[in-house]
């Protein structure tokens, strides 16, 4: 359960609340190649962890996740997506 500080409520500071998004990038003046940013965003800390990949897909997807798990200099234990192409299923 959150703190209460001042009548405002706190995020629990071991929790990890990742928003994961995926930014279609401009392609390169002269190239036909597309790029995508995947940013995570902590809730609680604002820590972001972003990466870019040439493909957009389910594998990408995976690999940016274990990415920021690396990353993180604390435990992950929630993560959420929009359940966009890249990202399919119910929960993660």
């Amino acid at each position: 359960m959150s703190e209460i500080v001042r009548g405002l409520p706190q995020a629990p500071k071991t929790k990890f609340l990742s928003i994961i998004d995926v930014k279609f990038l401009e392609k390169i003046p002269g190239t036909r190649k597309r790029y995508y940013q995947y940013t995570a965003i902590d809730d609680c800390t604002r820590l972001r962890v972003l990466r870019i990949y040439q493909r957009l897909s389910q594998r990408t997807s995976i690999q940016f996740i274990d990415y920021v798990l690396s990353r993180l200099p604390f435990r992950a234990e929630v993560i959420q997506t929009d359940n966009g192409l890249s990202c399919p299923g119910s929960s993660h």
